[in-house]
């Protein structure tokens, strides 16, 4: 009896000793940027978006939405009209970057933004913050600013208004959770939109940003091409810029058109410093400053 007692203690000591170990190898092994992370309350959010797949409205509304807006709303901020004695913006552009699901060429991107003295915007998505969450703390490091491009890159247009919420909420809520930023921006994916979709940024204090000048680089994919493409459109004080970071040339494509606004006399901020934060309206996409 005593000796029963006895194994049945030492397999109960091993057996929480080897607990112990587990949790504390994995523990010890944790990122820290996942150390205090709730991944189950995620992954329980995360599932609700499952519900739509089976509202067949809601989809056949999803699939009509078109890959570029045709509706334009007046509070997407498109470009800033800078007046001759605005110091802070005369002569400045705003370089956006927004997320292509790869990180292979980020690095090289941010080397040559460093090259120009560039401050960009990037515009990511959920799938770069975790394949690489430490690279969202890089960009930040070298002096640019993330923004949000929604969970999963859907056109916004004729979304259900919960998955809109759900898309710009979810990701603003693991950006504060991994990196402690609160983010100000977002993008519409595909630039596709509508009023409620502006609504739902606003709820969330982001200023939804679209650009004037489009580089087209998912479409061309030829240095050339995307080149003279995007030279041939009007750059002036308050433009803004969009790039996206997930091709081969996209080095040698950012280093050769900011060279080229170099030469036209243009340096770099980023889009939460050229934008008016209030005071403004918005004119078929131009934000001008109220006096």
């Amino acid at each position: 009896m005593i000796k029963s007692l006895l194994k049945s203690k030492t397999i109960l000591f091993y057996v929480v000793l080897i607990i112990f170990l587990y949790s504390f190898i994995s523990y010890a092994y944790t990122p820290d940027y996942l150390m205090d992370l709730d991944l189950s309350a995620f992954e329980r959010r995360y599932q609700n978006i499952k519900k739509y797949e089976s509202d067949i409205e809601v989809i056949q509304n999803e699939l009509k939405a078109p890959d570029a807006a045709s509706f334009i709303d007046g509070t997407v901020i498109k470009k800033v009209l800078v007046k001759d004695d605005d110091e802070s913006r005369l002569n400045k552009i705003a370089i956006t970057i927004d997320d292509s699901f790869t990180d292979k060429y980020t690095e090289e991107i941010l080397d040559v933004l460093d090259k120009h003295n560039c401050k960009a915007t990037f515009f990511i998505t959920y799938k770069l913050l975790v394949a690489n969450p430490h690279r969202v703390f890089e960009i930040v490091d070298r002096g640019h600013e993330i923004a949000n491009h929604s969970m999963t890159h859907p056109p916004f247009k004729n979304l259900h208004v919960n998955r809109k919420e759900w898309e710009l909420s979810t990701l603003n809520d693991w950006v504060k959770t991994l990196t402690g930023i609160n983010m100000s921006l977002c993008r519409f994916p595909t630039g596709s939109y509508d009023k409620e979709a502006v609504k739902v940024a606003n709820k969330y204090n982001l200023y939804p940003i679209g650009w004037s000048i489009d580089t087209d680089d998912w479409r061309f994919k030829d240095l050339d091409k995307i080149y003279h493409h995007t030279i041939a459109q009007k750059v002036e004080s308050g433009s803004i810029v969009l790039f996206h970071n997930g091709y081969v040339f996209s080095k040698d494509l950012f280093d050769k058109l900011l060279t080229y606004y170099e030469n036209e006399g243009y340096s770099f901020i980023k889009t939460s410093d050229l934008i008016y934060k209030d005071n403004y309206v918005v004119k078929n996409g131009v934000q001008e400053p109220i006096k």
